[in-house]
């Protein structure tokens, strides 16, 4: 929204994401009725192959990339002109403005590099993990989760904090429904189910603890 303050622009943007799931979901009802096309709830795990030892190909590749980003994104916020401008945008936007930054470019950079590496990463969740039009709605949580956990404002932070929040959403879960599913006698499914409460206590936890995650905490 030209012209818009912070809250304007978030309302906008909801309400495209709206509009935007909306038109995805209705492209993929015309899939299923027209061309018999099953477009929800897919999983592209017959393209990956087994590396050896139990090791996937997708998990090998997605720790590569996910490094590769963090260097990347490190270099060029530090190294670059232009990351230097989104690092000063975002610290003082007004003060950066009044540098001769054009700010508005600046944030419109921003966001196509967050679309980017979302991209890029979505890309790859399907090969492990059943997707549909309106994954974004069930993965937003844990993705706010591993920020808050890593820190909001750190770089590496966000690395570390979605890695522990995944591997404890993931795999703790999962190891844990096993355990628990004789004694209270329901299927892990069952169990694997409420995993979705992780982020939350993920988040209380934090904010009660570090409220500036792992990268905020100071060690004397």
């Amino acid at each position: 929204m030209r012209g818009g303050g912070l809250v304007s622009q978030m309302v906008a943007t909801l309400a495209f994401s709206i509009l935007l799931y909306g038109g995805l979901n209705a492209y993929a009802s015309y899939l299923g009725y027209v061309y018999n096309v099953q477009s929800r709830d897919v999983t592209l795990g017959f393209l990956d192959y087994e590396l050896g030892g139990g090791i996937r190909a997708v998990f090998l590749v997605s720790i590569i990339l996910a490094i590769a980003f963090i260097l990347s994104l490190y270099l060029f916020l530090n190294k670059t002109r232009l990351g230097i401008s989104i690092r000063a945008t975002v610290e003082n936007s007004s003060l950066a403005e009044s540098m001769g930054i054009n700010t508005k470019l600046v944030k419109a950079i921003s966001w196509f590099l967050a679309g980017g590496i979302a991209s890029a990463a979505g890309s790859l969740y399907p090969l492990q993990f059943v997707f549909s039009p309106t994954l974004a709605y069930s993965i937003l949580l844990s993705i706010f989760a591993a920020s808050v956990l890593g820190g909001l404002m750190s770089l590496f932070g966000g690395f570390i904090g979605g890695f522990i929040e995944g591997f404890i959403e993931k795999y703790i879960m999962a190891e844990l429904s096993i355990y628990l599913s004789p004694v209270i006698g329901v299927s892990p499914f069952v169990i694997n189910q409420y995993s979705t409460l992780v982020p939350l206590i993920v988040v209380a936890a934090v904010l009660l603890i570090a409220p500036n995650g792992i990268m905020g905490i100071r060690v004397k």
